[in-house]
């Protein structure tokens, strides 16, 4: 074969992938985040150990077509990889424990009207307030330490990642984003197309200020009214200082009729940036009604710090205490946890 045609078949090979993506085609993302940590559990059940831990890695794809007139079709296929190759990870916290697990999975359509989504995808009051947890994926992480402790108000049905979706995102309203999702119940006696759950959210992002909330209820096996949650979140910018809140209420948790299972969190945090790095600190208390036992509490806090190599690789380091004040309960132990992670995106 004449070299030339050679060097220009071997070139179109490796820029086709670039000219498909500037055309909307496919798109390769992910995020590889691999933890080394040191877990104390101190109490009914004693637990020291050291573990490699996948932190909520990443592959996905995505992309979208024009289809005219402001028109376009979009799609994602986000999976969650375990890179540290083993699901032997201790019970305290979040765990890649899954080789190969699905995230958001959609297909929808996008124009001046809003983004409507079909299929898997975080609810409203995820969408609209995660963005404010500092230490989020790591041990700080604002639903770590709940599985530790047994208090069930961020872990369950609210604030979650949802199968059989519909989600509409709205266009940006001088600063306002509003938010809506419903599923069917798919069964004979939740047959509606909102008697799986249906949640509403929205955030305002005015310069420094930001604040996101979300509500949601979930029908429980017979088609009544079951957990219902909401939950707000807040921060304020100014200068290198940054300032958070979160308040997260749960209603109902075990979706058990006349049962006095609310529970409830909230957390302040603070963050200063300096350079390439970043201090952190967050406080969080728990509780948990639990009818005639003892009920779940709990209080935590951690410390962390951040450098960030570029935009896209972050190394960090973090330390979390729990006090866990449940008493006559396995889980009435504390726990402290340091590690230090890497971040990559790409």
């Amino acid at each position: 074969m004449n070299k030339k045609l050679l060097t220009a078949a071997i070139a179109a090979a490796m820029f086709a992938p670039l000219a498909a993506n500037a055309a909307g085609g496919p798109t390769v993302y992910g995020v590889a985040h691999a933890a080394v940590e040191s877990v104390e559990n101190e109490g009914t059940t004693d637990e020291s150990t050291w573990r490699v831990n996948s932190r909520q890695s990443i592959l996905g794809v995505k992309g979208s077509e024009d289809l005219g007139n402001g028109l376009k079709a979009i799609y994602k296929m986000e999976f969650q990889v375990d890179i540290d190759g083993s699901n032997d990870d201790t019970s305290y916290g979040l765990q890649d424990n899954t080789t190969f697990g699905a995230r958001n999975q959609y297909v929808g359509l996008a124009g001046n009207w809003g983004t409507l989504l079909i299929g898997r995808h975080d609810d409203p009051i995820k969408m609209m307030t995660i963005s404010r947890d500092k230490f989020n994926t790591t041990l700080g992480d604002w639903n770590e330490v709940q599985a530790a402790t047994g208090v069930d108000s961020m872990q369950d049905a609210g604030a979650n990642r949802q199968t059989d979706a519909i989600l509409y995102i709205s266009p940006n309203f001088n600063g306002f984003t509003g938010v809506a999702m419903t599923s069917p119940g798919e069964t004979a006696t939740n047959d509606g197309i909102d008697d799986g759950f249906v949640s509403i959210g929205g955030k305002y992002v005015n310069g420094p200020l930001y604040i996101g909330a979300g509500w949601e209820e979930h029908d429980d096996n017979d088609g009544d009214d079951g957990e219902e949650s909401w939950r707000i979140a807040a921060s304020y910018q100014f200068g290198d200082f940054n300032i958070g809140g979160m308040y997260h209420d749960t209603e109902n948790v075990t979706q058990v009729a006349d049962t006095d299972d609310d529970a409830e969190t909230w957390q302040i945090s603070g963050s200063y940036a300096f350079g390439n790095n970043v201090v952190k600190a967050m406080w969080q208390e728990g509780e948990q009604e639990n009818g005639a036992s003892p009920d779940n509490e709990y209080e935590t806090f951690a410390v962390g710090f951040d450098h960030n190599f570029s935009k896209r690789t972050r190394l960090y380091a973090v330390y979390t205490e729990t006090d866990n004040e449940t008493s006559g309960d396995l889980l009435d132990q504390d726990a402290e946890a340091f590690g230090v992670g890497l971040v990559h995106k790409f």
